[in-house]
Parts: structure tokens; sequence; C-alpha cells
């Protein structure tokens, strides 16, 4: 919705830096906990998540699905930029 609402505004709102730090956070690099795969988590309504939670693949799975798609929407609405090349390159290489 932030997105839509960014695109429409036609202003620059940097949300990508955010996005890419999820993506490099720690719990990402660790093997995630098959044993917690019987429950899954809507992303949409929970606040807070326990470290145990963290560490289920279905959690892991949940995150990284809903952050690769925020990206997309982030570089899609602004594809049509002349800095676009300059500002994926500098999300490249950060």
């Amino acid at each position: 919705m932030r997105l839509q609402l960014q695109w429409s505004c036609n202003v620059y709102v940097p949300i990508a830096p955010l996005l890419l730090e999820v993506l490099r956070a720690r719990i990402f690099s660790k093997r995630p906990n098959t044993a917690n795969t019987k429950k899954a988590v809507n992303l949409w309504i929970a606040l807070k998540l326990n470290k145990t939670s963290l560490g289920a693949r279905s959690v892991q799975d949940a995150v990284m699905t809903e952050t690769m798609l925020l990206l997309r929407e982030f570089l899609d609405a602004h594809s049509r930029s002349v800095a676009f090349p300059e500002m994926v390159r500098a999300h490249m290489l950060a």
C-alpha cells in the first residue's frame, strides 16, 4: 500500500535498504528448524514473533517471499525513472 502511494505521488521513499537489511539478517544464514513446520504465520497480522517461530522454515519462507515481493514492487514503481540504473546499482553494491 505504501508503495502504491509512493508511485501515485511520484515521490521517492528509500524502502529498498530496509528490505535488503531483512534479507541480510542472521536468521536467514542459519539452517531453518524443520520441526516447527506445521503452522503457517500470517505476516499481515503478526506484530511480533518469538525466537522459536522465527527459526521455523515456514516463517522464514513467508518472510523471504514477502520481502522479495515488496522489493520487486519497489523496483517496479521506479523502473520508469531516469535514475533507475543508478538506483539499482547502488542497492546491488550495498
